[in-house]
C-alpha cells in the first residue's frame, strides 16, 4: 500500500465512521419520504381513473408492507453494524486492517521529494494531467498524484507489473470510451512504462474479487462482492475494467531475460505493440542510459519504415512514445 493511502485512510477515518453510523438512519428517512410520495400518487392515480377505493386501499397495503418490511431490514443492518464513533477506541476492525497491512505499507517521501511531487500536483491539476486534476474543487487536490508517484517508486525499485486496487473511478484514473470504463488512462499506462519499464493494470475491488476467483481460485462469497458494489466512487455501474493487450502481459516474463537486439528486431518488423515498445524504453533505459536508448529505438523505427513494415500510422505511434519518453527523462528528478 503507498504511503499516503494509509495517511489518507487514517486522516478520514473518523469521519468515515461518523457516515457510517447515520447511513442507516439516513436511509431510513430517505425511505420514509419516497414511500409518503408513491402512497400519494397511487391513490391521487387511483381516483383520477375511477378506481374503485378498496383496491386503491389494497395497493396502499402493499405499499405499506413493503415499508414496514424495509424498515426491520435496516433496523437489523443498523443494530449489526460494528462500526460506531463512540467506540472508536475500541474498534474491532481497525486491528484487522493493520493486521493485513503489516509490513506491506511503504514508507514516506523524504521533505523534499514530496515538496516536489506536491509541486507537480498542483501543475498537473492545472493543466489537466492525471491523475488528480478530477480533485481540483477539494481543499488539497495532490493526494491522487502523491499516491501514482510513490507507486511508481515502488515500480522503478522492485520493477514488477503494478496493479493498482481503486474504487476512485473518475476519468482522471480511468479510461472511459461511450460510457464504458475500459482500463487505465493511457496516459498512464505510458507514464509507468517509460519510468519504471512495467505494464500497469487499474481496476476496481468488485474486479480484482472476480479476477481473484477466476485466476488465483481464492474463495469470494457473493455478499461480499456484493458490499463492493457500495464501496465509494461505485456511483456508475461497475465496467470491468479490461486487463492491458494480451501481448503486454504475455511478452512481459520474457522480456528480462531477452535482449534488446531481439526486441528491436520486432519492431523493424513490426511486430511489436507500442506497449511492448515502452516496456523496451524503460528495460534498455536502465542497462544503457537515455541517449543510446532512443538512437536505438529510432533507427529500428527507421529500418520499419524503409523496409515497408511499418505502416505510417505505427510509426508515428512509435515516435510519439518515443517523444512521450524524452519528456520523461528530461523531467527533473526529486532529490
Amino acid at each position: 500500500m503507498p504511503h499516503q493511502v494509509g495517511l489518507e485512510f487514517h486522516r478520514s477515518r473518523l469521519t468515515v465512521m461518523h457516515e457510517q453510523e447515520n447511513y442507516f438512519s439516513k436511509t431510513r428517512g430517505e425511505i420514509d419520504a419516497t414511500i409518503k410520495t408513491l402512497t400519494g400518487q397511487v391513490r391521487a392515480f387511483g381516483r383520477r381513473i375511477g378506481m374503485r377505493e378498496d383496491r386503491i386501499e389494497n395497493v396502499a397495503a402493499g405499499i405499506d408492507t413493503l415499508h414496514t418490511n424495509l424498515a426491520q431490514e435496516i433496523a437489523k443492518s443498523d443494530k449489526a453494524n460494528e462500526v460506531r464513533l463512540d467506540r472508536h477506541g475500541s474498534d474491532e476492525v481497525l486491528p484487522r486492517i493493520h493486521g493485513l497491512f503489516r509490513d506491506r505499507v511503504g514508507g514516506p517521501m523524504e521533505p523534499d521529494e514530496l515538496e516536489e511531487a506536491l509541486r507537480e500536483a498542483m501543475r498537473r491539476v492545472t493543466a489537466k494531467i492525471p491523475p488528480g486534476y478530477k480533485d481540483s474543487d477539494k481543499s488539497d487536490p495532490s493526494g491522487d498524484y502523491v499516491v501514482w508517484r510513490q507507486l511508481m517508486n515502488e515500480a522503478v525499485k522492485r520493477k514488477l507489473p503494478v496493479v493498482f486496487i481503486t474504487d476512485d473511478a473518475k476519468p482522471d484514473w480511468y479510461q472511459e470510451y461511450k460510457g464504458r470504463t475500459i482500463g487505465a488512462r493511457r496516459e498512464l499506462r505510458e507514464e509507468m512504462a517509460a519510468e519504471a519499464g512495467v505494464p500497469l493494470t487499474i481496476m476496481t475491488t468488485r474486479t480484482f474479487l472476480l479476477r481473484a476467483q477466476d485466476d488465483l481460485d481464492a474463495k469470494v462469497s457473493p455478499e461480499t462482492i456484493a458490499q463492493a458494489n457500495e464501496l465509494p466512487g461505485q456511483d456508475q455501474p461497475a465496467q470491468a475494467p479490461v486487463i492491458p493487450p494480451e501481448s503486454y502481459l504475455t511478452l512481459w516474463p520474457s522480456v528480462l531475460t531477452r535482449t534488446s537486439d531481439e526486441t528491436l528486431e520486432k519492431l523493424r518488423t513490426g511486430e511489436a505493440t507500442q506497449e511492448q515498445l515502452y516496456m523496451v524504453m524503460g528495460i534498455m533505459n536502465e542497462r544503457m542510459g537515455p541517449s543510446e536508448t532512443v538512437r536505438a529505438i529510432t533507427e529500428a523505427i527507421d529500418a520499419s519504415v524503409a523496409s515497408g513494415s511499418l505502416p505510417a500510422e505505427r510509426a508515428t505511434e512509435a515516435l510519439n512514445a518515443v517523444a512521450h519518453f524524452i519528456r520523461i527523462q528530461e523531467k527533473p528528478k526529486a532529490g
